[in-house]
């Protein structure tokens, strides 16, 4: 060694060059430079990267580690975890297990002002901010939010509930079989919309219930409207020949409002009578199950209907004016299903018949009937037939006619080809001169040869006898 390479080592400042390969260096010698030996930098450390540019610095001054862009601090032997900064952006990437972030206290993950992100206390609440602003925080029952929550869909399980209000008045819930939407507070549930209407479907997309915005409410029946408020009120509409309304009561009664065609029924439950009273609960009309109708005037019963007539009481005014001298004593009313026909000129009876006792022998009887009839003719020949109207089988026709003994016609009614239909209205006033027990019919006959007349053929007749004072 040359005396300037041993005065090299002597000041301790030793370069590749001064070392050859042969050389025994004392390590004593130089460990104070080389920290493999036990010495310590005292100045700034480079390691120098294979790529350029990617050097890892021990800047002294700043006290720092310092790794340049995409320069990588890795951990683990299978380098699981590494630590970088791009030039750009900043990587904790870990591809191994969990990454683990530990504190015995609070967890903040704040900006560069301080601002926390999200605040992680040991023991309690994990805190969400925007703009420094808490949005969401966990509680020992849940989380709290503050603001509104914007969401793609919401899933919770069977008897978990969704609440609503600070003494959670409002719940929804499904038990596993039902759903419910429960408010328990003091106020009221509302369904409201500003425009269109509110629906309740059936999931196939049927309406059961629609509740138009300024319009009708409607109420379904297997997707078929059947009532519909109005602004009139409602209107009940099935879309078929029948429209019914039933008004069951807690004794399981029912009446029933029924419009069929063109007709119209008031049914009262089994047993039950129809009645209408005025707005002051006054009775109007009185329909008794099996008895008599009733009319009042002023809460006060002024006709009634009996089994063998009717009753007045009061005036009985004909035109504003009292029926005097002809007033009526009694009325009696029949009806007869009972088919009759005939094919003949002879009399027959046609079942229609009815019976009165005078009360004076001045009184006169007044006899109205009404009869359905049809006549099957043959081809060429008259649909006219005869009637007559008997008393205690006498004939009284002549009382009201000047046409014979016998009342040629048939009536009302229409005419086909080979038939003929109508109602036939006889009203005779008889004068029996009698307090006996009479007896009224009427008898058909006179048909053409091949023709057949027929009464009560599938219809009803009827008999009315009326007493009136001379």
């Amino acid at each position: 060694m040359s005396q300037t390479e041993v005065q090299l080592i002597k000041d301790a400042v030793i370069v590749n060059a001064d070392v050859s390969n042969s050389a025994a260096i004392d390590v004593s010698k130089i460990s104070g430079v080389m920290p493999s030996a036990g010495g310590t930098f005292t100045g700034d450390v480079t390691f120098d990267g294979q790529t350029a540019g990617r050097d890892i610095l021990f800047d002294r001054s700043r006290d720092a580690l310092a790794f340049k862009d995409n320069a990588v601090a890795e951990f683990g032997t299978d380098v699981d975890l590494q630590i970088y900064h791009s030039g750009a952006h900043s990587f904790i990437a870990n591809t191994g297990g969990q990454l683990a972030i530990r504190c015995n206290t609070t967890i903040h993950l704040s900006d560069d002002t301080g601002a926390d992100h999200l605040k992680a206390t040991k023991d309690g609440s994990v805190e969400l901010y925007y703009d420094a602003g808490k949005k969401l925080e966990t509680t020992s029952s849940g989380v709290t939010v503050t603001g509104q929550i914007i969401s793609d869909g919401l899933q919770m399980g069977d008897n978990e509930r969704a609440k609503f209000g600070s003494h959670d008045d409002l719940q929804i819930i499904h038990d596993g079989s039902n759903s419910f939407i429960s408010e328990s507070g003091t106020g009221d549930l509302f369904f409201t919309t500003t425009s269109g209407a509110i629906k309740q479907q059936k999931n196939t997309g049927e309406n059961m219930i629609v509740a138009n915005v300024d319009g009708a409410v409607e109420l379904y029946h297997d997707n078929t409207k059947t009532f519909e408020t109005t602004a009139e009120g409602a209107t009940f509409d099935t879309g078929s020949s029948s429209c019914v309304v039933r008004l069951n009561s807690n004794t399981d009664a029912v009446s029933i409002l029924q419009a069929f065609g063109s007709d119209f029924l008031l049914k009262a439950p089994s047993g039950g009578g129809v009645s209408i009273n005025t707005n002051s609960n006054e009775s109007a009309i009185n329909c008794i199950s099996n008895g008599a109708v009733e009319l009042y005037h002023d809460n006060s019963k002024k006709f009634e209907t009996l089994s063998d007539g009717v009753n007045v009481t009061g005036t009985l005014k004909v035109n504003g004016s009292p029926f005097t001298g002809g007033k009526i004593l009694q009325v009696v009313a029949a009806e007869t299903t009972n088919h009759a026909s005939t094919s003949g000129s002879s009399f027959v009876d046609t079942n229609i018949t009815a019976n009165i006792t005078p009360s004076s022998s001045s009184s006169k009887i007044l006899v109205m009937i009404d009869a359905p009839f049809h006549v099957i003719r043959s081809n060429g020949t008259s649909n006219s037939f005869e009637v007559k109207v008997l008393r205690n089988g006498g004939d009284i026709t002549d009382t009201i006619t000047n046409h014979g003994t016998h009342q040629s016609g048939i009536g009302s009614g229409a005419i086909s080809s080979n038939r003929s239909v109508g109602v036939l209205n006889k009203i005779i006033l008889d004068s029996p001169s009698s307090t006996s027990q009479l007896t009224y019919k009427m008898q058909m006959g006179g048909a053409f040869s091949g023709n057949t007349v027929n009464f009560q053929d599938g219809s009803k007749s009827h008999i009315t006898l009326m007493e009136v004072a001379a």
